[in-house]
């Protein structure tokens, strides 16, 4: 067995939840923001700032970047690999189990889903498409981005060929986000979890690894997108500062012909990588720094902790010392008990 591969699995969905619950209290707002009224956040905050989390919800709470990657996790148990169907299935069951909130509109919403993933899980509960057919036409916000860690880290385990891997990443994401811009940016951050886990790639070199990825698939599938452009910075400076992604922050902020930026920039799924590598190369290796690096640059901050977090864990040598309060967030033994479960069946050789 890789006992490397196999200490990163037992640590993998704790650094999803924890990121995603470390994030959760700033989601959507902006870096500005969180240093006016909180300075820097350096632990689990009460969430009392989400707009998407109305009411009284516990510091630790975390949303769909967790309850998502169990649901990819889950299907990958169920059928000892990759399943579209029992994927969707899984997906329609996170769907039933989380809660539902009434809008001021009077319409009825998964608590902390996005739309894409939101509408396309509903076209198959109503049975008006199949997996392969349901995906949000245009979507590309970072609904796979959040849930892709375990998917890719199976596929590392199980040694799955590249052509393979592909095929996985544009079946998943077309469940639910169809678009160019979505297919790829799933595509470039499968090949930078593969590189960290299999130790082709290191965290100083993500960077430019990320965009000569975004090159290339975006010559495979003939066109050209925002994640070049959205990745450039990471070609252009050895180490793009927190600050660098502020400025960028405030570039796009202030251009009125670009309304997928601003206040709820890193939602949009070129970005979040953005947001998300820059993190994890200042987090200089240490899981807390990275996880929060990414929460004070605001935004989808939930979402690219998380991915920053469980990028983090891949790059390790397995051995991750979480911060002190990890048990604070909300399902923790449950989600530990199934990342162990995940390593033990990933690595099994039966």
């Amino acid at each position: 067995m890789n006992e490397r591969l196999h200490k990163i699995g037992t640590n993998l969905i704790p650094a999803v939840a924890y990121g995603d619950a470390a994030g959760l209290a700033v989601e959507t707002k902006s870096w500005r923001y969180i240093e006016q009224k909180y300075g820097t956040i350096d632990k689990l905050v009460y969430p009392q700032d989400n707009i998407y989390f109305e009411g009284v919800w516990p510091t630790g709470t975390t949303s769909d970047d967790t309850r998502l990657t169990v649901a990819v996790t889950n299907a990958l148990l169920r059928a000892k690999g990759f399943d579209l169907d029992i994927l969707a299935k899984e997906h329609i069951d996170a769907y039933n189990e989380t809660p539902k909130v009434v809008k001021p509109s009077g319409r009825v919403v998964v608590l902390g889903w996005g739309g894409s993933t939101t509408n396309s899980i509903e076209r198959i509960i109503n049975n008006e498409k199949t997996p392969y057919e349901s995906g949000e036409m245009g979507g590309s916000g970072n609904g796979i981005l959040m849930k892709m860690p375990t998917l890719a880290y199976w596929q590392s385990a199980r040694e799955t060929s590249q052509d393979k891997r592909y095929k996985q990443y544009d079946l998943l994401t077309s469940m639910t986000h169809d678009s160019d811009v979505a297919r790829i940016t799933t595509r470039v951050h499968g090949d930078m979890l593969h590189g960290l886990l299999t130790g082709e790639l290191s965290r100083k070199s993500i960077g430019r690894a990320a965009y000569q990825s975004a090159i290339y698939h975006e010559s495979i599938f003939g066109t050209t997108t925002d994640v070049t452009s959205a990745l450039q910075l990471l070609n252009t400076l050895d180490s793009p500062a927190p600050q660098d992604v502020k400025n960028l922050y405030i570039d796009r902020a202030n251009d009125a012909t670009d309304r997928k930026f601003g206040f709820s920039y890193s939602f949009y799924a070129p970005e979040t990588l953005l947001v998300a590598y820059s993190a994890l190369v200042h987090g200089d290796g240490d899981f807390d720094k990275t996880v929060y690096t990414a929460v004070n640059l605001g935004g989808d901050a939930d979402s690219t902790a998380s991915i920053a977090g469980s990028m983090a864990v891949c790059a390790s040598d397995g051995e991750i010392v979480f911060p002190s309060d990890i048990d604070k967030v909300q399902d923790i033994d449950k989600l530990r008990q199934l990342s162990i479960r995940l390593a033990d069946i990933a690595l099994s050789t039966s």
